[in-house]
């Protein structure tokens, strides 16, 4: 929901006045709780020029005049609804995620073969596929067929893009 376009909206004092009354300004190294609606992952939710955005994200910019294009708004206190932006930094994607599983905020951990969401082959099922599939005269839509599974799901399992971690 982080705004991603490269120009920022232009807001009116008033509308900025507006943003931070929805803040509870407290002491510069405490955190500034969002005080209206927040999303289902608990983040502060505002509107911005016909978009919903979090509220932090706009703490920032409005603080720092940064535009996050591209980039994430991160907190160093982990509070969701906070804005005060000497919490907030911003980093990529990947930086966003690794933050959030060194700090053991992960809701769902990383699960690989037959632990993982919605598999449907197993470990022993996979080391076949890739063994028909190396011998020759097998399509992945054949393979598909006889497993029960899209021709596609054949494809990365072969290149091994999906079950990287076995031989």
């Amino acid at each position: 929901m982080a705004a991603v376009n490269s120009t920022p909206p232009v807001l009116t004092a008033k509308q900025i006045a507006l943003f931070w009354a929805k803040v509870n300004r407290r002491g510069p190294d405490e955190c500034w709780p969002w005080t209206r609606s927040i999303n289902k992952t608990g983040y502060g939710s505002s509107g911005l020029r016909q978009r919903r955005c979090h509220s932090h994200v706009i703490a920032r910019w409005l603080a720092t005049g940064e535009w996050p294009a591209g980039f994430c708004t991160l907190h160093s206190c982990d509070n969701p609804r906070c804005c005060n932006p000497a919490h907030l930094w911003l980093g990529t994607h990947a930086e966003n995620s690794a933050d959030m599983v060194t700090k053991g905020r992960s809701h769902k951990p990383f699960r690989v073969g037959e632990a993982g969401h919605n598999v449907k082959l197993t470990e022993v099922e996979v080391l076949e596929i890739r063994r028909l599939h190396a011998a020759g005269g097998v399509t992945y839509v054949d393979l598909g067929n006889r497993y029960g599974v899209h021709s596609v799901t054949i494809r990365l399992i072969v290149k091994r893009i999906n079950w990287s971690h076995l031989p």
